[in-house]
């Protein structure tokens, strides 16, 4: 079970699945934040111990004790304290646990304060030195390599943009035919920084995956993969940017492709075909598709990502819905189809639906 709880009026609440620096509105006080889930299991209830010892009282009378016991007994007045092995167990356990948490922590800070460096020949592309290095470290590598690009260009008996194809301002430039923009959005309190915007497939052809990549003065920084794009079509992303220093100037996106194979169709669902409503604790989500192409299509999935004003995606993984009631839709029909998740808490805030269809030629 994954929780997410409000810093404001610690409520906690359910949601799908986990989620990272997701932006989030309580259901129960009315704040965003930006939130991290966790992931909680029932603690099994020890067992009450029968052996629990104590005082005998005074007016009880018992069996006098032997003459070696006698030199081991306590004082009048005080009791004898036992340590019992499960407590034992339990304080190491927590204890490593601690110990367990404080390595990831830092581990996660070490990742996000050292960028992956990597270096490669300048004639055969071979890579020479892969590893992590400080900010100012690849700052230094950057602008050194920006630096010998330049006296490069200005060298004579060289052509302008014969530059190695590895160079930061070539490798950024992604597939021509993914049309990518994107704005840089601050938000929560602690203003976690996102990179936002759209991608819009100009091939005749539905795309499997699209994978978009955002570049910090030309270093590969962190990406996100999204399923099924429909030909000629658009679909929005989000990628977080915490603990790197990103602006409007010093950041590029990029997005590359695998093409989906012949027999899958992929359709676009517009957000004003979706109705929505809340039952059973869960937030449903429901509308028709139609079939444009020209033959039946069979197996199909509906796939749903979720925004914010601002562009912010609220889920992590892949929300996935069915038709109801009917298995294939025939050329030029519609079906209806249903998505069911659990309710964020924040159902209001993500408003924004980018939903399609995917199928089989039948």
């Amino acid at each position: 079970m994954h929780i997410v709880q409000c810093p404001h009026c610690r409520s906690n609440f359910k949601i799908p699945g986990p989620v990272t620096d997701a932006r989030m509105k309580c259901s129960r006080c009315g704040s965003t934040f930006v939130g991290t889930s966790t992931e909680k299991a029932d603690a099994p209830v020890p067992p009450v111990p029968s052996n629990v010892e104590g005082p005998v009282p005074s007016n009880v009378e018992g069996p006098a004790p032997k003459p070696h016991q006698a030199e081991h007994a306590t004082a009048p007045g005080r009791t004898r304290r036992k340590t019992s092995t499960k407590s034992i167990i339990l304080l190491i356990v927590g204890i490593f646990g601690v110990l367990g948490i404080a390595v990831m922590l830092a581990m996660a800070y070490y990742r996000q304060t050292h960028p992956i460096s990597i270096e490669r020949d300048a004639k055969t592309g071979k890579v020479i030195e892969r590893g992590r290095v400080t900010q100012a470290e690849a700052e230094r590598r950057i602008k050194k390599l920006r630096t010998s690009a330049g006296d490069e260009r200005a060298t004579p008996g060289t052509n302008e943009g014969d530059n190695h194809p590895d160079s930061p301002t070539q490798a950024t430039e992604g597939d021509p035919k993914l049309k990518v923009n994107w704005k840089i959005v601050r938000t929560g309190a602690i203003e976690t920084t996102y990179v936002c915007g759209s991608v819009l497939n100009t091939y005749a052809a539905p795309q499997k995956q699209v994978t978009v990549t955002a570049y910090i003065n030309g270093v590969r920084g962190p990406g996100k993969t999204y399923r099924f794009v429909p030909s000629e079509k658009a679909i929005r992303y989000s990628i977080c940017l915490r603990g790197l220093r990103a602006t409007e100037d010093n950041v590029k996106v990029a997005a590359t492709g695998e093409p989906a194979d012949r027999d899958t169709i992929v359709l676009s669902i517009e957000s004003d075909q979706m109705n929505y409503s809340e039952q059973n604790d869960k937030a449903v989500r429901t509308g028709t598709v139609r079939n444009r192409s020209s033959v039946p299509i069979k197996d199909v999935k509906i796939y749903c990502d979720f925004f914010d004003s601002d562009g912010v995606q609220g889920n992590e993984q892949d929300v996935i819905g069915k038709l109801v009631s009917v298995r294939t839709i025939g050329a030029g029909k519609t079906a209806p189809f249903r998505v069911e998740f659990d309710a964020l808490g924040a159902t209001d805030l993500y408003n924004t639906v980018v939903a399609r269809a995917v199928g089989l030629k039948y």
